[in-house]
């Protein structure tokens, strides 16, 4: 098992050659769109949720569960998607992650086509098996940063690659959100709305498939890299090879960070911070457009919400690169939240009726 205490990098070893490439730029900057890609696919339907009930003849609940499609593929594959990433890179997870994102677009077309599907059952079947089929890259795509950064970047350039590669999935929600209502204006455009996001996904798979060529470099650029490396290297020799024996390792070593009480309440806070942030971006549009709110609204309050985000994230990972302080970080932002939240509660609160049993 790799100990946590050799990636740590207190000193350089002489004994390994380092070197950066330039294309570790563009190479993290293609994740994040990809990343942003899949989560566009998953929040698209969600701004434009009345159109898409009167389009596909369906209800409230049957859309709820659709987005659910993706929290769930996530929670149930997340250990052996990590697994995944960890064994076979990152030029594997952009190849699988664009693949299911074109399949899903076609799947998207295809429901659109009345001629092809005149059943609404086959439409809706269509649709969700789109949604299982892209939902598998989604815990790829979200566990990736973090390796890539650790394979291309030297260490002083980590948290800026993991916050780049992070991001592209806030900037899908945010172009999905804004960009639906804009497209979709009424029940009709539905068609044309799924032809906009097969090009999208159907021009990541064209530039992945010429331009992504390699996982990891030929060189790493750290020791950490190099010492992961030759790990892997011993781990895959026949000799030493076997699958469950690889994955229960995995398995140990996810299980040592949970034993550290610091991770398990940052695992919590993040946990249920994201839980927050991806009930309001899927269920913005029918909170809004009920009390008369237009989806154009909605999908604007939704933008602002992840764009406040992304300038903070930017300027956090910086300020965290450049200093090291990103406990710090952290606690500021969390405090400037509840100072925020402690302004705009009303003074005289709505008190809410106790429920009556009948």
């Amino acid at each position: 098992m790799v100990s946590y205490a050799s990636l740590s990098e207190p000193v350089r070893n002489p004994r390994y050659e380092h070197k950066t490439y330039l294309i570790r730029w563009f190479i993290v900057a293609f994740l994040g769109l990809v990343n942003g890609s899949n989560a566009y696919l998953w929040i698209s339907f969600a701004p434009i949720a009345d159109h898409f009930l009167a389009y596909y003849s369906t209800n409230e609940q049957f859309l709820n569960w659709v987005q659910l499609i993706f929290p769930i593929t996530t929670v149930l594959l997340g250990l052996p998607a990590a697994f995944l990433v960890d064994r076979f890179g990152v030029r594997f997870v952009l190849v699988a992650s664009v693949t299911v994102n074109l399949l899903c677009g076609l799947l998207r077309v295809m429901s659109s086509i009345a001629s092809l599907n005149p059943f609404v059952g086959h439409r809706l079947a269509l649709i969700i098996i789109g949604q299982l089929v892209a939902s598998l890259a989604q815990p790829l795509c979200m566990f990736t940063p973090a390796k890539l950064a650790l394979d291309w970047f030297p260490e002083n350039q980590r948290t800026i690659a993991n916050t780049i590669g992070s991001l592209g999935n806030a900037v899908g929600v945010l172009v999905g959100s804004a960009v639906a209502p804009l497209i979709v204006q009424r029940p009709e455009d539905i068609p044309v709305f799924n032809y906009i996001s097969l090009g999208l996904v159907g021009v990541d798979f064209i530039v992945c498939c010429l331009m992504v060529r390699r996982g990891k470099p030929p060189i790493p650029p750290s020791d950490a890299a190099a010492i992961l490396d030759e790990f892997h290297q011993r781990e895959i020799q026949p000799e030493n090879f076997c699958a469950i024996r690889c994955f229960k390792n995995f398995i140990l070593q996810c299980i040592e960070p949970l034993r550290s009480r610091d991770f398990f309440l940052l695992m919590l806070t993040f946990g249920c911070g994201l839980a927050y942030f991806t009930t309001l971006s899927t269920l913005f549009q029918q909170i809004l457009c009920t009390k008369g709110y237009s989806n154009q609204f909605a999908g604007l309050c939704g933008s602002l919400m992840i764009a406040t985000g992304l300038i903070a994230s930017i300027f956090s990972a910086i300020f965290a690169d450049r200093t090291g302080l990103l406990l710090e970080a952290m606690q500021v932002g969390s405090h400037a939240r509840r100072l925020v939240l402690n302004k705009l509660m009303p003074p005289n609160p709505i008190k809410c009726r106790p429920l009556e049993v009948v």
